[in-house]
């Protein structure tokens, strides 16, 4: 009779491990460990603890799930901050707020948030179904921080690439070191506001910029809008960008939403990935967006991304022969 309830307890808090893994949000005072995930309302995203293949280091990851074939995170909480492996990592949301990772590793607690100058109520971490890892309140504080003001290589549908004057924020892209290496690379990607361009740098020399955005009518008859040097040709890749300026261009930035191929389901999750060599990758097809080429030509040439077409041109011919099958 001891051994059943014994079992039974055993079963009961395996129970409970299971439910607490796999809700999407965090309280005040509750903790993110090494076996337990945060899992998206939409099951599109989770947060976990994640050690690279051939590495020493652990790092605080988000990837999509389920619905992309992504194999790799899309945003990195702690690039800079790499925790060593085996170290049995927590994220903790405290009692002001703080967004705040410790480990018995030794070293500094590493906080992705520092939170408020004193105690505040009602206050959760929420992974949301755009990606979004976010802080805020149920009062009037509203959002404290969240993980689309921090991007690390992805960017991802309603993330912003540009420019916030008013408190010096330059939101910017920053490639992997390597291929199982967060740790900021050589390459970021950045808006410049001069040019109204993407531009991809090398250790801060521009290689590749994106041309100015093109608006249209698809074949269906709805705006669209793309990078002119992004695409060999319409409809291919689906990404929507658009370009706002607010509040007397204080905030200057682009974003971009998914739209359906034609004939096919709804695709609300993508990315764009500025890979360790360079490149810019479709997240869930692992299509080559641009290629950069070096030097960057000056922003009015046309030959501005000349070695994308070349990248687009095999792309392209892969997804409408992947399109035709299906």
């Amino acid at each position: 009779m001891q051994s059943h309830k014994v079992s039974l307890a055993s079963t009961l808090l395996y129970c409970l491990a299971i439910q607490v893994s796999s809700i999407d949000t965090l309280k005040q005072g509750q903790s993110l460990n090494s076996t337990s995930q945060l899992i998206s309302n939409n099951g599109a995203f989770s947060l976990r603890f994640y050690t690279p293949p051939n590495s020493n280091s652990t790092y605080l990851a988000l990837w999509f799930t389920g619905m992309s074939r992504a194999s790799s995170p899309v945003w990195i909480g702690n690039c800079r901050n790499p925790i060593p492996t085996n170290s049995t990592p927590t994220l903790t949301l405290g009692d002001r707020g703080q967004l705040t990772i410790t480990h018995d590793g030794g070293g500094a607690p590493i906080d992705l948030y520092a939170g408020r100058s004193s105690e505040v109520q009602n206050v959760t971490a929420t992974l949301t179904d755009t990606g979004n890892f976010l802080v805020n309140s149920n009062g009037p504080a509203g959002l404290f921080w969240h993980s689309f003001d921090q991007p690390s290589d992805t960017l991802l549908g309603g993330m912003r690439l540009g420019v916030e004057r008013s408190i010096n924020r330059n939101w910017t892209l920053t490639s992997w070191a390597a291929e199982n290496d967060p740790a900021p690379g050589a390459y970021s990607m950045e808006w410049d506001s001069s040019t109204r361009n993407l531009v991809v740098r090398r250790r801060g020399a521009a290689i590749w910029r994106s041309g100015e955005l093109k608006y249209y009518r698809d074949e269906s008859g709805q705006s669209r809008a793309e990078f002119e040097n992004v695409g060999f040709r319409r409809n291919v890749f689906n990404f929507n960008f658009n370009f706002t300026v607010e509040e007397e261009e204080e905030e200057e930035y682009v974003m971009f939403s998914v739209l359906p191929f034609p004939g096919s389901p709804p695709q609300v999750l993508s990315g764009w990935r500025l890979m360790s060599d360079g490149d810019i990758v479709d997240v869930d097809r692992s299509l080559i967006l641009a290629e950069p080429a070096e030097p960057a030509p000056p922003p009015d040439s046309a030959a501005a991304g000349i070695r994308a077409w070349a990248g687009f041109a095999f792309a392209a011919a892969v997804l409408d022969l992947v399109l035709f099958v299906i």
